[in-house]
C-alpha cells in the first residue's frame, strides 16, 4: 500500500520536472528531499524491545532474590569464560574432590564431556531461534525468558554419573555467560531480519534506488520503448543482486566439494585434514581443543577454511575463489536472461503484458522477478523485437556493472553461515565417537550402529592401567577380543570384560567395534609418543610405555601416511 502511494507521488513529481532538462544531479536532489518525507510519513514497526536489558531482566527474574549476588557476579565477569571448568563441577566426597581421578576417570575427561553436553545444548537452542526466524517470528521477552530457563534447566541437570554433576554457582555462571556470547547475538539477528521484513518503512528504504530509477526515466521525455528498456532493466538488475548470495553459497559449497585438494570430499578426509594442520603447529596446546571437543573443533576449522578460501587472493590472477564464483555466475544468469529474451521472438506475444508474462515463464526460477511493473500502465503500440534488441544490449551493460559492484565481505559475511551449517548437516550428520579412544563415527546416512575403520589408541582419550596408572597405548579393535576390562562412570566402577562392552549401556550398544588384531594409524602413534609427557598431565596420569618404533615416527611420515589414507 505504501509502495503505491509514494509510487503515486513520484509520478506527480515527476510530471513537475518532466522535460525541464534538469542533470541527474538535481534530480536526484529533489528526489531525495522529497523521499525523506514521504518514508518519514509512513509508521514504523513497534519495536520498543532492548534485547540486551531484555536479558538481564530475564536473569534477575529467573533466580528472583535467592542468588542476586551470583547473577551479579555472572553478569559482571569475563563472558569469554563460556567453558565449563572444574572448578563448575561437584565431584562428591571430600576424598573425590582431592583425588586426580575419580573411579579411574580423570577430572578433565568429566570436564571434557560437561562441555561437550553444552554445546549440544547450544546447538539445540540455535536451531529454535533459526527456526523461529523462518517462521518470521521476532523477538519477545516470553521467548528469551523460555530460551534462557531451557538452557539453565539443561546445564543443571547435566551429570556424568551419579557423583560428578554442575554445582548451582557454576550453572548460573554459564547459563548467564553462554546465553550471553552464543543465543544474545543469534537472537539479535533475528530481530534485525525480523524488522527488515515486517517494518514497512525500512521495506520502502530499502527501494529507494528501484524507485529513484524509475522517477529519472518518468522525467525525462524518452521515447515509450527507452523507457520500457531501463524500467525492466532495472527490475532485473535488482532480480540478479537479489538472487546472487545463494547462488554464490551453492558455488562455494560445490567447489568445496570437488576441490583437487579433497579436504571437503568426506567426514573423515575434512577430519585428517584439520588434524594435519593441528600437527603442523608442532605444539600439544593446539590439540587440547580437540580432545575436549572434537566436533566442535572441526566446525570451527570449517568455518576457517571456507573464510580462507572465499577471500584468499590468488597468486596467479589477483582475485579470491569467491570473487570468480561470483563473476561466473553473473555471466550465468545474465547469459540465461539474453537467451531467454532472445527466445521471445518466436513466441506470439502481442502486448507488452503478454510479452512479459511469457519472459517470466521462460526465466522459470532463475531469478525472482515482480510480475507487474509501474511503467506497464503505457500499453500503446509497442514493436516488441525493438524492445527486445535494445534490451539485449542494454544487459551487456548490466552484467559489467554488478561484476564491478563485488564487495567480498558483505558477500562473504551473507553466505558464511549457511555454508558451514550445509557441511555440519552434509559431513557431519553423524556426531558420536567411540566411547573409549573416541574416533568419530565414519557414517554419516542412516545407519544402524556407529563404527570407524580407525580407532585409535584408548590412552588418546584418557584411559589408563589401574595398578600402574600408566596411559593405555591399545586399540579398542585388540581390547575386545581380549579378556582385559574395563572400568569407568559408565559402568558405576563395577569391572566389565571388554567383549561385553556392549552391555554397558545404549551408547556402548550403538557402537560395533570389530574384533580385529590390527594397528593404530601412523599419526595416533606419533601424537602419543611426542606428546605422551603433556598427554599424561593433561589426565593426570603417568605417562604411557610406548611400543618399539613409535619415537622413530617423524611428523613427516604421520602426516603423509594421513594423505595416503585419506587421498588428500
Amino acid at each position: 500500500m505504501q509502495e503505491q502511494d509514494i509510487y503515486r507521488k513520484a509520478n506527480k513529481l515527476a510530471d513537475v520536472y518532466r522535460n525541464q532538462q534538469l542533470s541527474d544531479e538535481d534530480l536526484e536532489s529533489e528526489f531525495a528531499k522529497n523521499w525523506k518525507a514521504w518514508v518519514s510519513a509512513i509508521p514504523r514497526l513497534d519495536d520498543p524491545v532492548d534485547i540486551q536489558r531484555s536479558f538481564q531482566r530475564i536473569t534477575e527474574e529467573y533466580y528472583l532474590e535467592n542468588h542476586k549476588s551470583e547473577v551479579t557476579r555472572a553478569l559482571q565477569s569475563d563472558f569469554s569464560q563460556t567453558e565449563v571448568v572444574e572448578r563448575d563441577l561437584y565431584f562428591g566426597t571430600v576424598a573425590g574432590r582431592i583425588a586426580h581421578w575419580i573411579g579411574y576417570t580423570s577430572k578433565v575427561t568429566y570436564v571434557n564431556q560437561a562441555n561437550c553436553t553444552k554445546q549440544q545444548i547450544l546447538e539445540t537452542l540455535q536451531t529454535q531461534i533459526s527456526n523461529h526466524a523462518q517462521n518470521g517470528g521476532g523477538y519477545t521477552k516470553q521467548l528469551g525468558f523460555q530460551l534462557f530457563s531451557t538452557l539453565s534447566c539443561e546445564i543443571g541437570e547435566i551429570k556424568m554419573d551419579e557423583k560428578v554433576k554442575v554445582k548451582e554457582k557454576g550453572n548460573i555462571r554459564l547459563a548467564v555467560c553462554n546465553f550471553k556470547v552464543t543465543l544474545l547475538p543469534s537472537l539479535k539477528r533475528m530481530q534485525e531480519q525480523y524488522k527488515r521484513e515486517s517494518d514497512p518503512r525500512l521495506y520502502m528504504e530499502s527501494q529507494k534506488e528501484r524507485l529513484w530509477s524509475m522517477f529519472r526515466v518518468e522525467c525525462k521525455d524518452l521515447h515509450i520503448i527507452v523507457k520500457l528498456v531501463l524500467a525492466i532493466t532495472q527490475e532485473l538488475t535488482s532480480a540478479i543482486k537479489t538472487s546472487l548470495p545463494e547462488k554464490c553459497k551453492l558455488g562455494v559449497i560445490d567447489h568445496l566439494r570437488y576441490s583437487s585438494s579433497k579436504g571437503f570430499s568426506s567426514k573423515m578426509s575434512l577430519h585428517a585434514w584439520m588434524l594435519i594442520e593441528i600437527a603442523d603447529k608442532g605444539n600439544f596446546n593446539s590439540f587440547v581443543q580437540y580432545l575436549s571437543n572434537p566436533i566442535q573443533c572441526i566446525k570451527t576449522f570449517t568455518s576457517e577454511q571456507i573464510e580462507n578460501m572465499c577471500l584468499q587472493k590468488d597468486g596467479t590472477f589477483g582475485i579470491s575463489v569467491l570473487q570468480d564464483i561470483y563473476s561466473c555466475k553473473v555471466h550465468e544468469i545474465v547469459t540465461g536472461l539474453k537467451q531467454a529474451i532472445t527466445s521471445l521472438r518466436n513466441e506470439d506475444a502481442h502486448t507488452l503484458r503478454s510479452w512479459w508474462s511469457t519472459l517470466l515463464e521462460h526465466i522459470d526460477k532463475a531469478v525472482c522477478v515482480k510480475t507487474d511493473i509501474r511503467i506497464f500502465d503505457e500499453e500503446g503500440d509497442l514493436d516488441l523485437e525493438e524492445l527486445s534488441d535494445k534490451l539485449l544490449l542494454e544487459l551487456n551493460g548490466v552484467e559489467d556493472t554488478i561484476t564491478k559492484d563485488y564487495d567480498s565481505i558483505l558477500l562473504f559475511n551473507e553466505i558464511s553461515t549457511s555454508c558451514c551449517d550445509f557441511f555440519t548437516v552434509d559431513l557431519l550428520a553423524c556426531q558420536e565417537v567411540c566411547p573409549f579412544c573416541r574416533a568419530l563415527c565414519d557414517l554419516n546416512g542412516p545407519h544402524d550402529h556407529h563404527r570407524t575403520d580407525c580407532h585409535r589408541p584408548k590412552g588418546v582419550a584418557g584411559y589408563r592401567w589401574k595398578k600402574s596408572n600408566r596411559l593405555n597405548p591399545d586399540l579398542c579393535t585388540t581390547a575386545v577380543m581380549s579378556d582385559y576390562r574395563f572400568r569407568n562412570q559408565h559402568t558405576n566402577d563395577e569391572y566389565i570384560n571388554y567383549r561385553n562392552y556392549r552391555s554397558v549401556n545404549e551408547r556402548y550398544a550403538s557402537w560395533k567395534i570389530e574384533p580385529l588384531a590390527g594397528e593404530s594409524e601412523m599419526f595416533w602413534k606419533w601424537f602419543m609418543a611426542k606428546y605422551n609427557t603433556q598427554l599424561a598431565k593433561y589426565y593426570s596420569c603417568t605417562e604411557a610405555d610406548i611400543p618399539d618404533g613409535w619415537n622413530d615416527i617423524t611428523i613427516e611420515e604421520a602426516t603423509e601416511d594421513m594423505k595416503t589414507l585419506y587421498d588428500i
